[in-house]
């Protein structure tokens, strides 16, 4: 892989994704590889109030398991 392909995650997404403490661990981590993958998005993530961070994980889930 070259330096230019290389993204790292998002500061403090681990810790942003698993305060969603109203989700089983299991869908947290569901929720973190999404967002490890996607960066701009955990950026923005991370930024939300635990709120907008429970609706954003329920709304993602319930996407992915409609699907």
């Amino acid at each position: 892989m070259s330096a230019g392909n290389h993204s790292e995650a998002a500061l403090g997404i681990y810790e942003a994704v698993m305060g969603c403490t109203n989700f089983s661990r299991s869908d947290r981590m569901i929720c973190l590889d999404y967002l490890m993958g996607h960066k701009g998005l955990a950026m923005v993530f991370v930024g939300m109030d635990l709120e907008d961070k429970e609706l954003w994980c329920r709304t993602y889930l319930n996407k992915l398991f409609q699907a």
